[in-house]
């Protein structure tokens, strides 16, 4: 491994960390374009899993569930996000 010296054969896997860590941190905080209710949280929470999965074990497949569901889950929050906000005023 070549870190701390900066080189593109690290970029990737910081990029990974920093979207897990993003990842756990909407499942625990509960907000991600509006407060999210048990279940969404829940999803988010099993997305963080599949990336912690992946990055212990370097599975493909785990990973492609962290993004599936990150991704997912982000599309429908941002599209539903004026309609939490129309509901609150």
């Amino acid at each position: 491994m070549s870190f701390p010296h900066m080189t593109w054969a690290v970029v990737p896997a910081i990029f990974i960390v920093l979207v897990i860590q993003w990842t756990v941190s909407i499942a625990s905080y509960g907000y991600l374009f509006r407060p999210l209710i048990a279940w969404e949280r829940g999803v988010f929470a099993v997305a963080a899993l599949g990336g912690f999965l992946g990055m212990a074990h370097n599975d493909p497949v785990a990973y492609s569930v962290h993004g599936a569901l990150f991704f997912g889950m982000a599309a429908m929050l941002f599209a539903t996000r004026k309609r939490y906000s129309e509901q609150a005023a």
